[in-house]
């Protein structure tokens, strides 16, 4: 089962904490912006208490000093003295007396020597010390919270300050110049054009010039994205969804659009208000265009078999400009891929997911975990995070173990893994969402790439390998396939995966290059209907298997290697290159072997010894093997199996996969239809891939097949004589002609006889 609920499998708590992480609020948690007033509030209601207005009272020294009356009575009445009293009448007191109560006292003449001091009451003076003391604590961190919140600041939101920042600053400059003349005409000092008005004029302009650098820098910033913006303006006046460029709208990118337009909004608020009433109706509109795209199936289709004439010449470009069209499309946007924004809760939620793991890897608290998610991808098939790397934190497996447990619907499902990779300071986790979905050779075989590697023609046999797990074709030369295993259970998907590897082949080549020789078993309509091709020369049952294989090592294998001796080359490309004699590659095509194997009885291990003898011997004459088991234990035994060039396991477990694969270990699991373990000439490493379908259905594939041969007919298509083969050699043309005859609409079927060409016409 794919990925559920992601926001299900944390905390909300967590969630908060990762998102405050990211997004730092404005504030300490606890602190309100009100304090710091409400601190000089109290620190004003305080020094009300001083009677500062009013009559005045003149203030003794012992009043200052918080001396009572009878206190002092036993020593001089020095306002020095601390706990006062002292026989001597020392001018000096305490050598710590102060008049805020220091406990100290005095060391000298105390009538008591051991009498406690006495707790003084704090005075009005005090408090109004200590008041001061919290209020500009409360202002300092007021100050930082402000600093902090320049971090999510844009440039716009420079740009808006600054524009209140000139308005305020011409207020005052305005205020000042009013303010001297009054001074002026009315004499008062304060008022004087040197003292409160100069004051004025001056701190506005100190706020006009710097209200004119931000708004200067924020404009210098803006123009700056210019090209980009017109880019955009430009494809958005050509089209009223974004989609058609390629990208989803995005809130940031509306509102610079808008602004560069020349909008006449003259309230920010009014412009965000109708920005948020545009943003839903466009997303709506991109939904409904990839809806759309999810449910095309078969439509994109420019002309069919009507529109198939002759051909003077029929090569790799011809073919795949004429045949193109004919394979149908059922998921034509796999290759999309979303750039999660950084603010959006589902970056939240795999964010903390992702550090949750990261903390239980490394046996800590998610707050000790020093990392983030710098950048989040989802495509059809996974997320793929990039992670900044933990200190120390290098067990990949136990990373893996974890973040699997996290991302997995629940303890049950086997169809979700996780694979990370250490690349310079960051952690890259590729999570395999366990979603199933047919990609068709007409999805793939459409796009750019796809078409500049087919029209390549250093590729001799083109083919799709299967869609890796980031949504990318895996396309390869099947000319480095001299052998090829493809093992799955029944209703694993191996058909198809075999079914798209022949018929890529097949479309996009002439008979002269490539020819099938197929052993089915089971006698399946859909390899009969594989036999309409002109590339197959021939479709057999099990029954005379040995006898067939006998004389493809005995009589075709010699024929060929005679050619090659008297040519002088060592194979058969040096052939194809230096002498122009071009032999089709045979592929041998055996399905359902452990069918085979019990048809056989005894002589199976006649049948071993001869596919040995071909995949170790014929290969550079031009003759493959390629074959279909459950599993390749008791079909190809070890030594053999590090020359087979293409192996695939389809939908096995793991056991089945390293002995397919011939490797020790395997960590992605195979749990969907056409999920598939691939180890491919030419590619490094063993590699997990889905694989790719000619339609979504066999009745859909034996029409597709039907029309791919007829419009080789109509074009005029040359067939080899492959009656060199012996008993491999089946090809019934009368059987063909009544197949196709409804569809040839009188054009004509050419094949190679011994007396030469000759045509039959329908």
């Amino acid at each position: 089962m794919p990925i559920g609920n992601i926001k299900s499998k944390v905390s909300s708590r967590d969630i908060d904490r990762i998102r405050d992480k990211r997004n730092p609020p404005e504030f300490e948690p606890g602190f309100e912006p009100d304090d710091a007033i409400d601190e000089f509030s109290d620190l004003f209601d305080d020094l009300e208490s001083l009677d500062m207005g009013g009559e005045r009272k003149p203030i003794t020294a012992s009043e200052i000093f918080g001396i009572k009356k009878g206190e002092n009575e036993g020593g001089t009445g020095s306002p020095f003295g601390g706990t006062l009293g002292s026989p001597t009448g020392s001018p000096f007191g305490s050598p710590f007396g102060s008049p805020f109560g220091s406990p100290f006292g005095s060391p000298f003449g105390s009538p008591l020597v051991n009498q406690a001091p006495k707790e003084r009451v704090p005075s009005t003076f005090d408090k109004a010390i200590d008041k001061s003391g919290e209020a500009l604590e409360a202002s300092g961190k007021l100050l930082v919270e402000l600093v902090k919140s320049l971090k999510s600041k844009t440039a716009e939101d420079f740009g808006y300050y600054a524009r209140n920042l000139i308005l305020t600053s011409i207020v005052l400059m305005i205020l000042g110049v009013a303010t001297g003349m009054i001074g002026v005409f009315s004499g008062i000092k304060v008022l004087a054009l040197s003292r409160l008005p100069l004051q004025l004029i001056t701190a506005g302009a100190l706020s006009l010039g710097t209200g004119v650098m931000t708004i200067s820098a924020s404009a210098i910033y803006l123009l700056s994205h210019k090209g980009m913006i017109e880019s955009v303006v430009s494809a958005g006046n050509e089209s009223s969804d974004y989609t058609d460029m390629g990208m989803e709208p995005d809130d940031d990118l509306l509102e610079l659009i808008d602004d560069y337009e020349g909008n006449e909004y003259e309230d920010l608020d009014d412009l965000m208000e109708e920005l948020l009433e545009e943003i839903p109706d466009i997303k709506d509109n991109t939904k409904e265009r990839i809806d759309d795209e999810d449910n095309l199936e078969g439509n994109v289709q420019s002309g069919g078999v009507e529109s198939i004439g002759r051909e003077a010449v029929l090569n790799r470009r011809v073919l795949f400009t004429r045949l193109r069209e004919m394979l149908p499309t059922n998921t034509p946007n796999y290759h999309h891929r979303d750039n999660i924004d950084s603010e959006s809760d589902e970056f939240i939620y795999i964010e903390t997911i992702a550090l949750k793991a990261l903390a239980a890897a490394a046996k800590k608290e998610i707050d000790e975990i020093d990392s983030y998610l710098e950048s989040l991808t989802d495509s059809i098939f996974c997320y793929e995070l990039r992670m900044t790397r933990v200190k120390g934190l290098t067990k990949i497996d136990d990373i893996e173990r974890e973040l699997t447990a996290y991302f997995r619907e629940d303890s049950d499902d086997n169809s979700v893994s996780v694979e990370v990779l250490l690349e310079g300071d960051f952690y890259k986790i590729i999570v395999n969402k366990g979603v199933s979905k047919i990609i068709t050779i007409g999805d793939i075989i459409r796009s750019e790439e796809a078409e500049e590697f087919f029209l390549d023609e250093n590729n001799v046999f083109p083919v799709i390998a299967g869609i890796n797990i980031n949504g990318k074709p895996v396309l390869a030369d099947a000319k480095l396939f001299d052998t090829v295993l493809i093992a799955g259970k029944q209703r694993s998907g191996k058909s198809w995966h075999v079914l798209s590897f022949l018929v890529t082949m097949m479309a996009f080549n002439t008979p002269e290059d490539i020819q099938l020789l197929i052993i089915d078993p089971k006698d399946t309509n859909l390899f009969k209907t594989v036999g309409l091709m002109p590339h197959v020369c021939g479709v057999h049952n099990c029954d005379n298997i040995l006898d067939i294989l006998r004389d493809i090592v005995d009589k075709e294998g010699k024929r060929r290697k005679k050619i090659l001796i008297d040519n002088r080359c060592d194979d058969i490309w040096e052939l194809r290159d230096s002498k122009g004699i071009k032999l089709p590659i045979l592929y041998i095509v055996i399905d359902e072997i452990m069918t085979v194997k019990a048809e056989l009885g005894i002589n199976i291990n006649e049948f071993f010894e001869l596919s040995k003898v071909i995949i170790s011997q014929l290969p550079s004459l031009g003759i493959r093997l390629l074959m279909v088991p459950h599993r390749a234990q008791g079909v190809v035994d070890k030594t053999i199996r590090s020359l087979i060039t293409y192996a695939a396991a389809i939908m096995a477990d793991k056991e089945v996969v390293c002995e397919t694969l011939d490797i020790k270990r395997w960590n992605y699991p195979l749990v969907n239809k056409g999920d598939a373990a691939l180890r491919v000439q030419g590619i490094n490493k063993e590699f997990f891939a889905k694989s790719v379908a000619l339609t979504t259905s066999n009745s859909k594939n034996r029409e597709v097949i039907r029309d791919l041969a007829t419009s080789f007919y109509r074009m005029g298509v040359y067939i080899p004589d492959m009656r060199t083969i012996g008993l491999g050699y089946n090809r019934n043309e009368d059987y063909i002609k009544e197949e196709l005859k409804k569809l040839t609409d009188g054009y004509e079927l050419q094949y190679n006889l011994d007396d030469g060409d000759d045509l039959i016409d329908f």
